[in-house]
């Protein structure tokens, strides 16, 4: 007799060019052995531009709701872009009875160019999304966001940005630093209330930009964490797993 496979959600947008987003988080469940449902909070177009159609919040709560029944089904959930309050919102009613591991990667930031977001959707994100999440996995960008900071990278500087995040209510911050700290090394920062760790990795300066990294780092992390990874292990693993993607081509 087959096995049931465990079952992993992500609640995030459609990438158009497929290495980001709900693509990058499905196709990240499914090469390790889990199945992938999805609730769609926006369509982005990615072009020269970054155009992002929100999805109504009825149509968001729709989806929530034919998810509702199986919600204790999955392994993990992971939480990407969100557009708008009353989306966060829904979210954050979604998951408040929600037993297992939250991965909130707030999409505050493109690389291809600056997501607006409104003072009250990161008001929002600190009051009420953050405290729900088991792990946070901000960018440099959308950590200084999230806590209204103006900061030089540096290694101190990631260490006190983690922490200042972690205030939120979060039980734990990966912080995706990905700034050159020396030659041919980058950084990323772990905290949780009784540890902290600084994660250093190779700087893949052979590659050119890549689409989807950060998607795929955190969707790697809902996976460890969906395992019964503990915090770090998740995060080192997600690290290792998301640099072999870009070494593969996949990304």
């Amino acid at each position: 007799m087959t096995a049931t496979r465990q079952k992993i959600l992500t609640i995030a947008g459609s990438d158009s060019l497929a290495g980001g987003g709900l693509q990058a988080d499905l196709a990240t469940f499914a090469k390790a052995g889990f199945v992938g449902y999805a609730a769609i909070t926006a369509i982005v177009s990615i072009g020269e531009s970054v155009q992002v159609a929100a999805t109504s919040t009825s149509v968001l709560q729709a989806q929530l709701a034919s998810l509702a029944a199986i919600k204790g089904d999955f392994a993990a959930i992971k939480v990407g872009l969100l557009c708008n309050c009353s989306q966060l919102r829904a979210v954050a009613a979604f998951l408040t009875d929600y037993q297992g591991p939250i991965v909130v990667d707030p999409v505050l930031a493109f690389k291809e160019g600056t997501l607006a977001v409104p003072a009250e959707l990161l008001q929002a994100y600190r009051t009420i999304l953050l405290p729900l999440a088991t792990v946070i996995t901000p960018n440099w960008q959308e950590g200084l966001a999230l806590a209204d900071w103006s900061l030089e990278t540096s290694k101190t500087a990631g260490q006190e940005l983690a922490q200042a995040l972690l205030g939120m209510g979060t039980q734990a911050v990966f912080l995706k630093a990905g700034f050159v700290a020396e030659a041919g090394q980058c950084l990323d920062y772990f905290a949780k209330a009784d540890e902290q760790q600084v994660l250093w990795h190779e700087l893949l300066s052979h590659r050119g930009p890549v689409n989807g990294a950060g998607c795929t780092l955190s969707a790697n992390y809902t996976v460890g964490l969906a395992q019964g990874q503990r915090w770090l292990s998740a995060g080192q693993q997600a690290v290792a797993a998301t640099t072999a993607a870009i070494q593969n081509n996949w990304l």
